[in-house]
């Protein structure tokens, strides 16, 4: 608890914004079933959901047209984690809801710590979580939720990136491309893109606010891109 006092208002303040804004979600009495969302992701994870629970993906579905590879469409997100671990231990409705909810957790959770680690105090830091999480980053998860899948990892890979170049320890390289990689797993392959296309920037830019050599940032750069690769293969 003692490391959890620190941030006892952003706790507060950000577990309330999410029970009143995401209430419908909490309850279980609605759900984002706008456009592609009503008409492709959740009858996708329902089959989804049945497969996972029977200990196998949904490679080719039979009752889809003359036959769908479910897995192939990237936008399942079928080898993501999350939704391994959440459609798989619960009951369909209440993961394709929680899965969301938790999403929003996670992304405010991760801009809190990247922003305090960048100087905010507390409400500067919940201020940049509701940006992020209620702004114009997640507008399109109302009708695709992959969009909200991919993107939530954004500022925890930017937080790693930062650490490396500061502490230049191999760990937190490697493991910015492992949360790189499990992006492209999620199922929004662009966006997925153009988050390394902003890494690449980012480790250019913030390689001159510390003393490493723009050998060791190089260095960092591909090791971290050739991990993303890696992760990312089984779905590419």
């Amino acid at each position: 608890m003692k490391y959890l006092k620190p941030h006892y208002l952003f706790i507060a303040a950000f577990s309330a914004t999410i029970i009143i804004f995401l209430y419908p979600l909490v309850s279980m009495r609605a759900s984002f079933l706008f456009g592609d969302a009503f008409v492709q992701f959740y009858p996708w994870f329902k089959v989804y959901s049945d497969a996972i629970k029977s200990f196998s993906f949904p490679y080719w579905v039979s009752s889809m047209g003359i036959g769908f590879p479910l897995i192939a469409e990237g936008q399942i997100g079928g080898y993501y984690p999350l939704n391994i671990m959440f459609f798989f231990m619960l009951p369909f409705k209440i993961a394709y809801n929680y899965s969301i909810i938790a999403h929003f957790i996670l992304g405010g959770v991760f801009t809190y710590v990247y922003a305090r680690r960048l100087g905010a105090d507390q409400l500067g830091g919940y201020l940049a979580a509701l940006l992020f999480c209620f702004g114009s980053a997640y507008a399109g998860c109302l009708s695709n939720i992959a969009t909200l899948r991919t993107l939530v990892w954004f500022p925890l890979v930017l937080l790693l990136l930062d650490l490396y170049l500061e502490k230049e320890k191999v760990k937190y390289i490697i493991f910015a491309g492992l949360i790189a990689g499990i992006q492209f797993l999620a199922g929004a392959i662009q966006m997925a893109a153009y988050s390394m296309f902003f890494y690449a920037a980012y480790i250019a830019c913030r390689s001159f606010s510390y003393k490493g050599s723009m050998k060791k940032a190089i260095s960092g750069s591909i090791i971290f891109i050739i991990t993303a690769f890696f992760v990312a293969l089984p779905q590419v």
